[in-house]
């Protein structure tokens, strides 16, 4: 794989004079290292290349090197997602050390994506390069000094993470699988796992000199293990035969993937938001398996599967913002899936999906609004996390012909259910709030519905005057005086509830403008009554309450959210864990902090809009707005001193800034006055850049 067009460095808006460096600078910065043995998961050290994916550990005398890949996973017919089409571990590429370990050094490297490691016993010293490279799936380990290991792959049980969690659930039909095989082919080994309803894995592994190479291929059927097998043995001989151009095509990629966009704020966020972005590229690509609660590095959990009712959908906006599109394998997935996303419902011409899937995003049935239970906003919600980054991307075209048909199906999912009132007033019926209650007119749905309503309602004309016309019979969002939103129609948010699922409406659908006041002080009363609850707030939850925070222009707020996130919720490699690892939390985080520096209200750009009042300085380049125009901004003592913006197309921008005084230094724009400060007005053509500065550094 060639590195994505997106991370060319040529034309950025480059705001800042310090050279091209501060990327190494603040990466090195980032960097996690350890000085003692990463003994499990939440200590470890991980690497992927958005497929193929391994974490470090040190225990029992051995190195172990866990590989788990996005695919691999069984395909029986009985027991849904989570048991017949649980994901499957791999196993672990294994190394026994000389005797016990009296010290441990360790850094992972986010420039280069490399794990280097420094183990120290008693006469002996051994220190390892790790990596997966970026372009196949691949796990190269280099001996830099020391003793030299034998490494061995050793197979994991090929059941249900679930098993252990849940034993009582498990489907009586659900089959064993054979134990796996290992051959020897030439100088490589190899492991099959064959799997009873079809399929499997093989991986291959061979040392030569300082290096040894593994190679894992999954296989669709029975009969495509022996080509899987040869591919696995070719792919570890080629790497070992080509490892330098491999290295420094792995080089290169990570090196141009950073370099697409910049994040400087006086604060340890900083290094939490440079890992995040690794971690994000580490998961996926675009094509490649959408992200599931725990990426690539499957490890105990109860939740082996990509889940719908919140988590797939903040995995991806970091993703937008930042400009990595090639990252996007939500959209990928939406597209490629949609028959299976018609066939959730059973019913033609509507799309859904349940709270949980595998990469092929088949769900459990969907039952229709008023049916107990039912979650029937989730592709909505996906829909609008899509659409952000497409239109992040400047892909109108991918909206309109992927995008707004998939929208229409979720859409008519609602309409032969909404009931009119004695008013004419359209009202859904009973419906299920994700992790709360059934209520009639739950505002998950209800916001969901209005937002895909507004999408279709600016559609072409010879359909939109339908969507229009229910979009302005349907019935306001369920509040009351004193809290705020409430769940759904005459059915109070009543005891902690973690999720923020009546609260869609601002975060992050944005259908309530906080620039309002009524709009301000609704939403401020809804998270203060939610906030007020605190006993099953969760990770996720302060994530969601920072970028409500920041759309009110509250960054202390904001900033007291996150660090309550960072202080109870993570591990020393930002890992978040509840029973199980979810991986959509940290990468929330990261958006929620770019929210403190970037925001798009009502198609408006505004720069710094909730700036913590300790942050006195903050800078960024290339952060993408709809229409995929690269903005960058820099902030000095207190004050934003240049906005700069570079046109990715054709267009009308409105730059909302906090600028007592500005100038235009680069292109023509009309400045006036806004309730916060200078206000940028321009029409741009492509490649355009527009540079307003304050007076004193223009």
């Amino acid at each position: 794989m060639k590195p994505d067009a997106s991370h060319s460095s040529c034309g950025r808006a480059n705001v800042f004079h310090d050279g091209p460096d501060r990327w190494s600078a603040a990466l090195g910065r980032a960097s996690p290292s350890g000085q003692e043995p990463p003994r499990e998961f939440f200590d470890a050290p991980f690497l992927g290349n958005g497929a193929l994916g391994c974490f470090v550990t040190i225990a029992d005398g051995s190195v172990r090197i866990w590989i788990d890949h996005n695919l691999s996973r069984d395909h029986q017919p009985t027991g849904g997602p989570l048991w017949g089409g649980s994901r499957l571990p791999m196993g672990e590429l294994c190394a026994s050390l000389p005797s016990r370990v009296e010290a441990c050094r360790w850094r992972l490297d986010l420039e280069s994506a490399t794990l280097s490691l420094a183990i120290d016993g008693e006469g002996w010293q051994v220190a390892v390069d790790v990596f997966i490279t970026a372009e196949a799936d691949a796990v190269v380990v280099i001996h830099r000094a020391g003793e030299q290991l034998e490494w061995r792959f050793s197979p994991a049980a090929p059941t249900p993470p679930r098993l252990a969690f849940a034993p009582q659930e498990r489907p009586a039909d659900l089959l064993d699988h054979p134990v796996a095989r290992e051959v020897r082919v030439d100088d490589a080994f190899a492991c099959v796992q064959d799997l009873a309803a079809g399929g499997g894995y093989v991986v291959a592994w061979a040392s030569r000199h300082s290096r040894t190479v593994l190679c894992a291929r999954l296989a669709s059927a029975h009969e495509h293990a022996a080509d899987e097998l040869r591919h696995a043995v070719a792919g570890v001989h080629d790497t070992h035969c080509n490892l330098r151009l491999r290295r420094l095509a792995h080089l290169t990629w990570w090196r141009n993937f950073f370099r697409a966009s910049y994040v400087e704020v006086p604060d340890a966020l900083n290094g939490f938001f440079w890992i995040q972005l690794y971690k994000l590229a580490s998961a996926t690509r675009a094509g490649g398996a959408v992200i599931t609660t725990m990426g690539p590095w499957l490890t105990a959990t109860p939740w082996a599967g990509a889940w719908w009712n919140l988590n797939v959908q903040l995995s991806y906006p970091l993703a937008a913002r930042t400009g990595h599109h090639e990252l996007d394998s939500l959209s990928s997935s939406l597209r490629a899936h949609s028959a299976q996303l018609e066939r959730n419902t059973a019913r033609p011409g509507r799309a859904a999906i349940g709270r949980t899937s595998q990469e092929d995003l088949d769900s459990e049935l969907v039952p229709p609004p008023g049916t107990a239970g039912a979650e029937a906003g989730n592709l909505l919600w996906a829909l609008h996390t899509a659409v952000e980054l497409r239109e992040t991307a400047g892909d109108e075209r991918s909206v309109e012909r992927v995008m707004m048909p998939l929208i229409e199906a979720a859409v008519e999912t609602y309409l032969d259910v909404l009931e009119a009132d004695a008013d004419g007033i359209l009202h859904l019926p009973v419906t299920h709030s994700p992790e709360f209650a059934d209520a009639r007119d739950a505002n998950y749905d209800l916001a969901l519905l209005t937002w895909g309503l507004r999408m279709l309602a600016h559609g072409p004309r010879t359909v939109s005057a339908r969507w229009a016309r229910t979009l302005s019979m349907l019935a306001p969002a369920p509040a009351d005086p004193k809290e705020g939103l409430l769940i759904g129609e005459n059915r109070r948010l009543d005891e902690s509830h973690r999720h923020y699922s009546h609260l869609l409406w601002f975060e992050p659908l944005r259908l309530l403008d906080a620039d309002d006041p009524a709009c301000a002080r609704l939403l401020l009363k809804s998270l203060r009554h939610w906030l007020s609850m605190p006993d099953a707030l969760r990770g996720y939850s302060r994530t969601g309450a920072a970028s409500m925070y920041a759309q009110l222009g509250d960054g202390d707020a904001a900033l007291a959210q996150l660090r309550m996130l960072t202080r109870e919720c993570l591990s020393a490699t930002t890992m978040y864990r509840e029973t199980g690892p979810v991986l959509e939390t940290p990468l929330a985080a990261a958006r929620a902090l770019l929210d403190l520096l970037i925001d798009e209200p009502a198609r408006r750009v505004r720069v710094f809009p909730a700036v913590p009042s300790t942050w006195r300085s903050a800078r960024f380049s290339d952060l993408r707005v709809r229409g995929g125009h690269r903005v960058g901004a820099e902030r000095r003592d207190g004050v934003t001193v240049r906005v700069q913006v570079v046109a990715a197309r054709d267009d009308d921008i409105l730059i909302d800034t906090d600028m007592v005084d500005a100038v235009v230094v680069t292109g023509s724009a009309a400045l006036s006055r806004g309730p916060r400060g200078v206000v940028a007005s321009a029409t741009v053509r492509r490649g355009d850049t527009l540079v307003v500065a304050a007076p004193s550094v223009a």
